[in-house]
């Protein structure tokens, strides 16, 4: 009877052993029972990104679970799902950064939570970009760091508009890794604004655009410039696109 008893004491304490170490260590259990606390600056050097793997390194001094998360990475037009792990005490950082940090702050937001938020997070990113009102370094992030290719009606409106940011829109433009059909959407938005603004560094941006996505295009619209309307810098930035083109004809 003693080692009968003996032996069940031992099968007990092996049950009540399993059964903690799969509450305590099981990754699936809730992870975001974590109190919100008030936004900090974040710097960009903690953040890792790749086109293959984006990654939210934990903080040396933080306690903050590492949480994954799931998003869907739009690139050359086609989806790739990926897995990124998150501190969730810095993303919480994130979130109140985006809405009431400084304008450093709420920059290195933009760039993250474009890529690891919500839909309403990435939506209240692009609504910055579209807020004539809001500040200009806040806009240009944020128009940088939403998706063109999901977003390319307010990307061609904000191109279309003459609007503060426009220009360097254009600029942005060129660096975009974009499928056919997007980039030929944002040509035309781009070739329109040639003969609709007046301002000829904006008409240079343009010039420097197809000089890299379209030859033909440029080879069109550098006849319709007048350079005595341009002043002496001006001038020597036209005749240098112009040198480019003809040594990669």
């Amino acid at each position: 009877m003693r080692k009968f008893n003996q032996v069940n004491f031992v099968f007990i304490i092996l049950i009540v052993f399993i059964f903690g170490w799969l509450f305590f260590y099981n990754p699936g259990l809730p992870t975001s029972l974590i109190p919100r606390i008030k936004p900090t600056p974040i710097k960009q050097d903690e953040i890792n990104f790749n086109n293959k793997e984006r990654i939210y390194h934990q903080s040396q001094q933080g306690n903050g679970t590492i949480a994954p998360v799931r998003e869907n990475y739009f690139g050359s037009g086609f989806n790739n799902q990926m897995t990124i792990l998150v501190d969730t005490n810095k993303l919480y950082q994130l979130v109140g950064n985006l809405s009431f940090g400084t304008i450093d702050d709420q920059i290195d937001a933009i760039i993250l939570l474009s890529k690891i938020g919500t839909l309403e997070q990435k939506k209240i990113i692009e609504n910055y970009a579209i807020n004539s009102n809001q500040k200009i370094p806040i806009r240009i992030a944020a128009a940088e760091n939403i998706d063109w290719e999901q977003s390319t009606p307010t990307v061609v409106n904000l191109l279309s508009a003459n609007d503060t940011i426009s220009e360097a829109m254009i600029y942005m433009a060129s660096t975009k890794d974009l499928s056919i059909q997007t980039r030929n959407i944002i040509d035309e938005a781009i070739y329109s604004a040639f003969f609709q603004w007046p301002k000829i560094s904006t008409q240079i941006a343009i010039l420097n655009y197809f000089l890299e996505q379209n030859h033909s295009q440029f080879d069109y619209l550098i006849t319709k410039i007048a350079l005595n309307e341009y002043s002496t810098d001006q001038k020597e930035q036209v005749i240098d696109l112009i040198k480019q083109r003809k040594e990669n004809s």
